[in-house]
């Protein structure tokens, strides 16, 4: 292994030294300088502003959550505050992984869905089913 490590750094070295012979001998004036700079900045400054632009558009992009998905038909359904913590919990208390499930499943709503905690509500249940399916329940 170390003689093949010694060949790859003697092989490298001489590609090094060929290369870098075109270079010999000849005076880099301070335009061909400057103008490299300018190019490596522009380069740089380009690829600054690509990045800048796609973190601005990832922050944009809209993503598939579910728990804004709950919240965006709670207000679609103009539930106040309370009544959107309540059908939280149902949702927590069923270990359901999309809350927004209790929007689609009237089900859900039944005394045998209900956690022990919420039987207590489970009239403000019913009214809350009542709105959201109407005579569906």
């Amino acid at each position: 292994m170390n003689t093949l490590l010694h060949h790859g750094i003697l092989f490298a070295q001489s590609r090094l030294e060929s290369m870098s012979s075109g270079l010999r001998g000849r005076r880099i004036d301070t335009e061909d300088m400057v103008t490299g700079v300018l190019v490596l900045t522009g380069i740089v400054l380009a690829a600054w502003i690509l990045s800048y632009i796609s973190i601005l558009q990832e922050r944009h992009r809209t993503y598939t959550s579910p728990v804004r998905l709950f919240l965006q038909l709670c207000r679609a359904h103009k539930l106040p505050w309370r009544k959107r913590w309540l059908l939280w919990r149902a949702s927590r208390a069923q270990r359901l992984r999309n809350p927004a499930r209790m929007f689609l499943e009237p089900e859900r709503f039944q005394a045998s869905q209900l956690s022990p905690a919420l039987r207590s509500r489970e009239g403000e249940l019913r009214q809350l089913c009542e709105r959201l399916f109407g005579e569906m329940s």
